[in-house]
């Protein structure tokens, strides 16, 4: 997203989007996804899949890099991608940044260290593609650069439960208080809401500061799209959730979670 640009605001990233059931989702799904040598059977107990071979992973849209050096830290080669040299420049400071390629880039980027096992774009990065054109380059892209049996996932938010309606002051209203520092007042709030392109804006008050104001838009792709433009980009194999706990996707889940090969 273009707000996060702004080195403020990425700054503030980890604290406004703190490790929840989305993170064990992608974390669970690479290890249920390490490829067994062949003659090593797994050990009984071993949820870790310990013995396994490490994958190679992109993750397109990697922010302050907080999923990627999780995934690094369990063995995993990572490559992490982002457009926004501030929100790489967190990531670069990290613990165990130095494990992770980080590069900057979008989701139509070609990688040397293609191909890859598992390609992630989380944090609703998929809804920064506004455009069908967008969706199909960047779907292209992936499908060209994963393994034989390699699989992409990501998460959208359903339209139909039309969750932007949540974005008003009087209901997104946080405090956080970054470590060293005085609190910081965000709010969001909508300007528009033109077909399934929603533009919002994010409020920060930074103490002693002006109000600062960022303006962002974001594209709420149905489910049937989604699978359309899926199976024309060649993914054949697509699995849907409605949720992280991976339960079923229905009409009025709040996710559409897809894992697709």
């Amino acid at each position: 997203m273009s707000s996060y640009c702004d080195e403020r605001l990425a700054g503030l990233y980890d604290l406004l989007n703190p490790p929840g059931e989305d993170t064990r989702f992608y974390i669970q799904l690479a290890g249920q996804l390490k490829r067994q040598p062949e003659g090593e059977p797994q050990a009984q107990g071993d949820e870790q899949g310990g013995g396994r071979e490490p994958l190679a992973i992109l993750d397109i849209g990697c922010g302050t890099g907080a999923l990627a050096r999780a995934l690094a830290r369990r063995g995993h080669k990572v490559t992490a991608a982002d457009p926004a040299p501030a929100m790489l420049a967190v990531a670069r400071r990290g613990a165990g940044a130095e494990r992770v390629e980080w590069v900057e880039g979008d989701a139509t980027t070609r990688h040397a260290a293609a191909p890859f096992d598992l390609v992630l774009m989380t944090g609703h990065t998929f809804q920064c593609l506004l455009s069908d054109e967008g969706i199909e380059a960047a779907l292209t892209a992936v499908r060209e650069q994963l393994s034989a049996g390699g699989r992409f996932a990501f998460e959208s938010r359903n339209p139909i439960v039309e969750g932007w309606r949540q974005w008003t002051p009087g209901r997104s209203r946080r405090l956080i208080r970054p470590i060293g520092s005085a609190s910081v007042e965000t709010y969001l709030s909508l300007v528009s809401a033109e077909d399934d392109i929603i533009g919002y804006r994010t409020h920060l008050r930074f103490p002693g500061e002006e109000e600062v104001i960022l303006e962002d838009h974001v594209r709420f792709t149905s489910c049937d799209l989604l699978k359309e433009k899926l199976a024309e980009a060649g993914f054949s194999d697509v699995n849907l959730y409605g949720s992280f706990d991976r339960s079923a996707f229905g009409p009025k889940s709040p996710e559409i979670v897809v894992v697709a090969g």
